[in-house]
Formats: structure tokens, C-alpha cells, sequence
């Protein structure tokens, strides 16, 4: 209660990783990894700025350990699902569910350590190359 007024503490989100495992029937059929690895990070975060410029159909951090192979937007929980799988040619089963967990950890560490200030020296450099691709048409 602040001033005679009830304020509801914002519901803090966080970044959070999950892992699923593949069928052991694919697993052996196919001779891949162990399975799929997804960070999940929150509506408010700085690094959505820059990740819904958008990379094809997938988004990705920068330095990414990973081919970003899932990208979906969970509207019920207000998270944007970032994931990986280990179904290629070149994983085998070395890829198991301790890589996929220590794999997904590393993308959330990547998108953790993305701040405001991140944020704001991207959106300043894509307004420096809007107004130096457009400049001519800018009526100054």
C-alpha cells in the first residue's frame, strides 16, 4: 500500500530454459541426440528489440551456440520460445540431455546478459542507417 493506494507488485518475468526428449525409437532409428533445447524469454525483455528485426523465419542471438530451429510466440504465457534440436546429420549421442541442457543454458546466458543499454545502442544505429538510407528524401 503506497499513499492509501493498493498497488499491485508487477509479476517479475524471467528467462527460463526447458529441455524435452526425443522417442527412444527415434533416437535409435535416426542416431541423433537426445533431444530439444528451449530458452523462453519474457515480453518485457531488451533483447526482444532487436530479435523481432527478425532473421528469416527464426530468431537468434547473436553468438548463438546453436542453429535457432524453433521460434514461437506463447501468448497465453507472454514468453517468445526460442529453441534448438539435435535430429541433424551431425549430432550423435554425445548430444545428450546434459549437452542439450549446458547447450540451452548458454543461449539464456547470451539473452541474460543483454541489457537496456544493448537495446538502445541497437535502436540507435538502426535509426542512423534509416536516416542515412533516406536522407534524401528528409525535408530538413
Amino acid at each position: 500500500m503506497v499513499n492509501g493506494i493498493h498497488i499491485e507488485e508487477d509479476k517479475i518475468m524471467e528467462t527460463f530454459i526447458s529441455t524435452m526428449a526425443y522417442d527412444d525409437d527415434f533416437v535409435s532409428s535416426c542416431k541423433t541426440g537426445w533431444g530439444c533445447g528451449y530458452v523462453h524469454i519474457p515480453k518485457d525483455h531488451p533483447i526482444l528489440v532487436e530479435l523481432e528485426e527478425g532473421w528469416g523465419n527464426y530468431l537468434s542471438p547473436k553468438d548463438c551456440p546453436e542453429e535457432i530451429t524453433y521460434t514461437r510466440w506463447d501468448e497465453k504465457s507472454e514468453y517468445l520460445v526460442i529453441g534448438f534440436d539435435t535430429a541433424h546429420s551431425y549430432n550423435n549421442s554425445s548430444h545428450d540431455e546434459e549437452y542439450v541442457t549446458a547447450q540451452a543454458n548458454a543461449i539464456k546466458a547470451l539473452v541474460d546478459a543483454y541489457m537496456d543499454y544493448d537495446a538502445a545502442i541497437y535502436a540507435k544505429e538502426q535509426i542512423r542507417l534509416v536516416t542515412e538510407k533516406y536522407s534524401k528524401y528528409l525535408l530538413l
